[in-house]
């Protein structure tokens, strides 16, 4: 087995168990779902490309690159129902297939042409070992790469219209799409024509694959973690570790270099020095070089923040639990909240006589909370004091759910509430 094809078996095997991962943690969640028929797609895709890749037999290539072009046509409609999920969150899997069925009917009536004489006529077998087949197209192939070229333009276009319309958790999830799709493209020109010019080498096109994985993981990163920062913070720390690691990186093989020179110069193997010498030198500058990188890499993104919801709320959480007014306690909590994630309203129920009743702010809450008033036995209540941790609905959706968190789930849902936080000042029993 060739390194090629091992590699791209892993990425294959890697890329489908991703698909797989994400949809398990919440196989009832539309965006889940749809990303597992991406992944599906284009797992198959890249499969049909390793056979056409590894095999030595004309007709078993042709079919395979037929096969293959028949499932890409698939991808950009995938890609767009995706992101069509993430901005319907109410939408089942039919309406959110029924949203963009143009699309769709089209690549329909295009993929069987794929299997046809007029798409491929025949492939070119390369003498050299390790080189891959040269397809030879029909006319059809024309027709094919105008639909890729404008589908993918017109997906990338609403997905920028979709991110400047939508707020919080839905537009970091968008960003998190567009940043694998910009990821992926980038490295995959940089294979497929960057490379070969610079190299004289064609043949690397054929790790052009790989980007598939780094587009995937992207993907599974922005839509299924419980945690999760925004695309900003994302960049920020891979440019200071990214940073950090050529820093250190020249920095060894500076010292590595200078110190077998002088070796050379006086005849004497002080290889076994100078890799200590680089280690050392490189474990002493890895704090003080980390801090400075990270401040520059900050700079960058001035205005960047946390989307970290659940983290942010376990911060104000910690805040009532401490010493203070009533009051001022509750001013410190809503102030946290509001500057951190831009709500827009906080309400605060403390314990009395079996019900949790509004106590900040002083008005109702209208038809958020009907009277003022929580039932203690309510699903909310119940889950906050089980799991002694904040409910977050946008983190709830990225999970299967217990009965009861799923019922808490629904209930704040209904009340148009982004979050619930348990907690127990001192002033009161239980809020």
């Amino acid at each position: 087995m060739s390194f090629s094809l091992l590699l791209h078996s892993v990425i294959l095997v890697a890329f489908v168990a991703l698909g797989l991962i994400v949809f398990l943690t919440n196989p009832r969640r539309v965006t889940n779902q749809f990303f597992l028929l991406l992944t599906t797609i284009a797992g198959t895709w890249l499969g049909f490309l390793i056979l056409a890749f590894s095999s030595h037999d004309l007709t078993t290539i042709e079919w395979a690159i037929r096969l293959a072009s028949f499932f890409a046509i698939f991808i950009p409609c995938s890609f767009n129902t995706l992101r069509v999920s993430i901005t319907q969150r109410r939408g089942g899997f039919r309406s959110v297939l029924g949203s963009v069925r143009a699309m769709n009917i089209i690549a329909c009536l295009l993929a069987p042409l794929c299997l046809t004489r007029f798409f491929l006529e025949s492939a070119i077998i390369p003498i050299d070992t390790g080189g891959i087949p040269e397809p030879v197209y029909g006319p059809v192939i024309i027709v094919y790469a105008v639909f890729q070229f404008i589908s993918n333009l017109w997906v990338a276009v609403a997905l920028v219209q979709n991110i400047r319309h939508t707020t919080a958790i839905q537009r970091v999830e968008l960003q998190f799409v567009l940043l694998a799709s910009g990821l992926s493209s980038f490295f995959a020109v940089l294979v497929t024509v960057i490379f070969p010019i610079l190299f004289r080498n064609s043949q690397l096109v054929q790790f052009a694959p790989a980007t598939v994985l780094l587009f995937g993981g992207c993907i599974a990163y922005g839509i299924a973690t419980k945690r999760i920062l925004d695309v900003a913070n994302v960049l920020r720390l891979g440019i200071a570790y990214g940073l950090l690691a050529v820093y250190l990186l020249v920095l060894y093989s500076a010292v590595w270099y200078g110190i077998r020179m002088i070796g050379i110069l006086f005849v004497v193997n002080t290889d076994w020095i100078a890799g200590f010498a680089g280690a050392l030198l490189v474990v002493g500058s890895l704090a003080p070089a980390h801090g400075k990188l990270q401040a520059f890499a900050n700079r960058l993104f001035v205005r960047s923040h946390t989307t970290d919801v659940a983290h942010t709320a376990q911060r104000a959480s910690a805040i009532l639990q401490s010493i203070g007014t009533l009051d001022a306690l509750l001013k410190r909590f809503s102030s946290v909240v509001i500057d951190s994630v831009g709500a827009r309203d906080v309400y605060i129920l403390f314990e009395e006589k079996g019900r949790f009743r509004l106590a900040y702010p002083r008005s109702n809450c209208g038809e958020i909370l009907p009277g003022g008033v929580m039932k203690v036995d309510s699903p909310t209540v119940r889950s906050l004091r089980q799991s002694q941790q904040p409910l977050i609905v946008d983190v709830m959706n990225r999970r299967q759910l217990s009965a009861l968190l799923a019922r808490a789930g629904e209930e704040l849902s209904s009340m148009g509430v982004a979050a619930a936080v348990g907690f127990a000042p001192r002033a009161v029993s239980r809020a």
